[in-house]
């Protein structure tokens, strides 16, 4: 029989307190539930712990520990494990060997390298130059002008090699190259003339059959390794260009206390200053070389070719004759370090002359865009009657042309400034009596 409840949901029947009630679970039947105890409202109010004393205990009044076992039980039952001493000193015993050897290996590449550049030049003089020479094949000025002064490198080459290898085991690397720093100078004759070099292969190879055949059948030697000419005639110029990184990787395997230290940094220097003098006589050569070539295809000029004159650029703009024109005329114009050339197209490789600016008497205005001229420029000279209006194709060309025309003539007017200045002062020091 189903209980029944009161208004709050309670079942009537056996709730007094302390008795448990019995609850009806579908499909489980009657639940008793547990007895509360007598004391419920202290179970869930427990009494707060006592709190620490006022004064903290002192070391006399803690109470004594009991006696330690002897000390023998202790190393029997727990072992003293001892700690290895590392040696300070072992860290930077690692690093000064893979120091050394690293050293070591850089000589090696050094001695290495050079050996094996001093086999291909011997190929290049045994097997290709003197069956050249020996069957008559070019003349001695046409040799000259491929192969330079290369047999000179060698013999220079060779002879620091044999100091080399005497000197690598003593490790006195640094004054074997302080003392042929001064012949590597030799490099820049070869330098100058690599690109005449260069192209005198090339037109022999089209005009000169006997030539061509001749050079295929030297080229085929096994021991020329597949190589051909120019792969050659590139040799000394990557070598010399090589040492100044090799004393560099030199240098950091070397600890600042080892006797070749100052040696090296001295080498060092020097090879720097032979490589910047070779880099700076090439880029003289070939300017000048270019020069020549332009008096040779520009028409109407009598003679490029002046002391100090240099080549700087070139490129094509678009020229007007004043700000009102409308229909410009093409121009290549050329940048001499003391004059501009303009010049029309004549053909593929033909020039001729428009008009000459010298440095002189140019100055540079940057005009404000038109409705039909943008991004133009205009070398104001002497003479008022023919103006110079030069456009480019966009504005950061144009900025590019006029950098480097500023630049031109600041270097030109710095020239001039000090060639008067040097001759006030011979003529002060040499004074003219009447």
């Amino acid at each position: 029989q189903t209980p029944k409840t009161n208004q709050r949901g309670s079942f009537r029947g056996n709730n007094q307190r302390g008795v448990p009630r019995a609850l009806p679970v579908p499909g489980v039947g009657r639940i008793s539930m547990p007895r509360l105890s007598e004391n419920f409202e202290a179970d869930y109010n427990p009494i707060p712990p006592p709190r620490s004393p006022p004064q903290s205990p002192r070391l006399e009044n803690l109470p004594k520990l009991a006696a330690r076992p002897p000390n023998n039980r202790i190393e029997e039952d727990y072992p003293v494990q001892t700690v290895p001493v590392l040696d300070k000193k072992l860290p930077d015993t690692q690093e000064a060997n893979k120091r050394a050897e690293n050293r070591r290996k850089c000589l090696e590449e050094i001695y290495q390298t050079e050996k094996n550049y001093i086999r291909h030049l011997e190929t290049l003089i045994n097997v290709i130059i003197f069956p050249l020479r020996a069957m008559n094949v070019l003349d001695d000025k046409s040799l000259y002008s491929i192969f330079s002064n290369v047999e000179q490198l060698l013999q220079c080459n060779k002879e620091m090699l044999t100091q080399l290898d005497s000197s690598i085991d003593s490790t006195q690397v640094g004054q074997v190259f302080n003392q042929f720093s001064d012949y590597f100078k030799m490099y820049s004759v070869y330098f100058a003339n690599q690109t005449t070099a260069l192209e005198t292969v090339e037109m022999l190879r089209k005009k000169n059959a006997k030539f061509r055949k001749k050079l295929d059948v030297c080229l085929s030697d096994p021991c020329c390794e597949g190589h051909f000419l120019q792969d050659f005639l590139i040799k000394p110029v990557q070598r010399v260009t090589k040492y100044p990184l090799l004393l560099r990787d030199l240098i950091g395997y070397t600890p600042e206390d080892h006797p070749d230290w100052d040696s090296l940094q001295s080498a060092l220097k020097k090879i720097n200053t032979v490589v910047a003098t070779i880099n700076e006589a090439q880029r003289e050569a070939e300017g000048l070389q270019r020069i020549l070539n332009l008096q040779k295809i520009i028409e109407g000029v009598e003679y490029l070719v002046e002391p100090g004159r240099k080549y700087v650029m070139e490129g094509e703009l678009l020229f007007f004759k004043s700000e009102k024109s409308k229909s410009p005329e093409k121009r290549h114009v050329f940048f001499f370090t003391d004059l501009i050339v303009l010049t029309s197209k004549k053909g593929e490789k033909k020039f001729e002359h428009k008009l000459s600016v010298p440095m002189q008497s140019c100055r540079l205005v940057v005009l404000a865009d038109s409705s039909h001229i943008k991004h133009a420029f205009e070398l104001v000279t002497s003479n008022k009657k023919k103006r110079c209006i030069l456009a480019c194709e966009s504005c950061d060309v144009s900025r590019q042309w006029t950098k480097a025309i500023r630049r031109l003539i600041k270097s030109y007017q710095r020239k001039t400034l000090l060639e008067m200045k040097a001759q006030k002062r011979n003529s002060c020091d040499h004074p003219v009596h009447f």
